[in-house]
């Protein structure tokens, strides 16, 4: 967590952004405390039983539109989900619409996914 912190800090230098690092926290915190991360993935969000690997700032390329950089992916053998973080800002240039050409394309690869908007 503290490494992708840092990564943060020296990307931005003047200003890191809140909505950035919230996400490295809160993503780090479930990484670290397994009790903590089953209870958000299977209580709060409603995941079925899986091995989830959890990533921040995922980038992904769409074909003949802007790329999409994603707060926080949580990825299983077959459900991937997208969650955005937002704090202090305002959804990006069809931000939204983008994250779900990306999750289309995995849908028809036989992926459940989901969007979470936070």
């Amino acid at each position: 967590m503290l490494n992708q912190l840092l990564k943060l800090y020296r990307k931005h230098r003047t200003k890191t952004p809140l909505e950035d690092f919230t996400t490295e926290v809160f993503v780090g915190l479930l990484n670290l405390e397994e009790d903590i991360k089953n209870k958000f993935l299977y209580d709060f969000l409603k995941l079925p039983k899986s091995e989830y690997l959890l990533k921040t700032q995922m980038q992904y390329s769409l074909k003949d539109d802007k790329d999409c950089i994603v707060d926080f992916v949580i990825e299983s053998k077959d459900i991937i989900c997208f969650m955005e973080n937002k704090v202090n800002s305002k959804e990006g240039y069809r931000q939204l619409e983008r994250y779900g050409k990306v999750l289309k394309t995995y849908a028809e690869n036989g992926y459940e996914t989901r969007l979470f908007y936070c």
